[in-house]
């Protein structure tokens, strides 16, 4: 009896030193890759049930996934002085990663500087709000330090498992970000297109039509003649936005020759009405379209509400798809890493 309990304790000090350790390894990676992307997903998916605000939830959804391309990215990084990484230090970049996308490192430091070094190409500009997106200082930094480590990685001598495996979850979380973000782009911009021909349409209605339409529609629409004040939408920023329009030569130029011209508006964080009684809630991003009759009639109709809905519904579909595949591929990528490592240690003790 005595024996018997002696063996059964002798194998629970066998596994508490043998085994322990390296499942200890295995579910440390696991929780670390768990614990922030699913926080994340749990206020997201509250935030949607509870409010059904899409813009919102996407949001939070867009951040986690930001974070983990910044955990990818830094590993990358720790890798080029480095031959192998710990579980550890992969928890350190995960705080990392948080601590510079809350601070905007990339968004606010590193693109005004690539801005004012005339970095970005010009393809990243938008074609309708005429500015780059700050989160592309992001990509393009990814892109060139991945680029610098896969020529790293062609010198045999410096290959390892770990500069390997990290390398390859590196490019597929670029690829497949960039991949989802293109398709929902594109998306975006047939609805935009879409909503455009129809906000055209409204504005080249009769004059008895034309208002009953718009109120249909939800949308804000103005008419006034040319020797006339442009009249209020009820909203100063809207305002601001449709004079800034009248006042652009290259509009003049459309109008002339297409008699409608149309634009997208992001407004910026923050901005505040002149007059904060004239507010339409919840305004984000709007479309205006400007139409010239050929009674010298001018007419405005304004979007509110149907492109930001889409905006928000698109942010929300790229946030679950992103979060899914680079969730997927750094859980199970750095799962097989550190399993194989322990695998290959097994046996090297084993020999020795």
């Amino acid at each position: 009896m005595n024996f018997a309990i002696s063996m059964d304790y002798s194998k629970v000090r066998r596994w508490a030193h043998e085994v322990a350790p390296r499942f200890q390894l295995h579910w440390m990676l696991v929780a670390l890759s768990l614990a922030f992307p699913v926080v994340g997903l749990t206020i997201a998916a509250q935030k949607l049930w509870s409010t059904g605000m899409t813009g919102t939830a996407g949001g939070d959804l867009f951040d986690v996934d930001v974070v983990l391309q910044l955990l990818c990215l830094l590993v990358v990084v720790r890798l080029f002085f480095s031959r192998a990484i710990k579980p550890l230090e992969v928890a350190a970049l995960m705080l990392a990663g948080v601590l510079l996308n809350e601070v905007g490192f990339f968004n606010v430091v590193l693109h005004e500087w690539l801005i004012s070094m005339n970095l970005y190409p010009s393809f990243l500009v938008h074609p309708q709000k005429g500015f780059v997106n700050p989160s592309y200082a992001r990509v393009v930094i990814s892109f060139a330090i991945g680029v610098v480590y896969a020529a790293f990685l062609l010198r045999r001598s410096w290959r390892t498992m770990d500069r390997m495996v990290a390398g390859l979850i590196f490019w597929s979380v670029l690829i497949t970000s960039f991949l989802f973000h293109w398709v929902i782009v594109k998306e975006l911009s047939v609805g935009f297109e879409a909503e455009k021909i129809h906000m055209s349409a409204v504005a080249r209605l009769p004059e008895d039509q034309f208002e009953m339409t718009c109120r249909q529609s939800q949308e804000v629409c103005l008419r006034w003649r040319a020797e006339e004040e442009i009249p209020s939408s009820g909203d100063a920023r809207v305002d601001r936005f449709v004079s800034f329009l009248l006042r652009n030569p290259s509009v003049h130029d459309v109008l002339a020759n297409e008699d409608s011209a149309g634009w997208l508006s992001q407004l910026p964080n923050g901005d505040i009405a002149s007059s904060p009684e004239k507010k339409i809630e919840g305004l984000g991003s709007f479309i205006v379209l400007v139409h010239k009759s050929s009674s010298s009639e001018f007419r405005a109709v304004v979007n509110v509400k149907t492109f930001d809905l889409l905006d928000n519904h698109a942010t929300l579909i790229y946030g679950i798809l992103a979060l899914a595949a680079h969730f997927t591929w750094i859980l199970g990528g750095g799962y097989l890493l550190f399993w194989h490592k322990s695998r290959f240690s097994r046996r090297t003790s084993a020999v020795s």
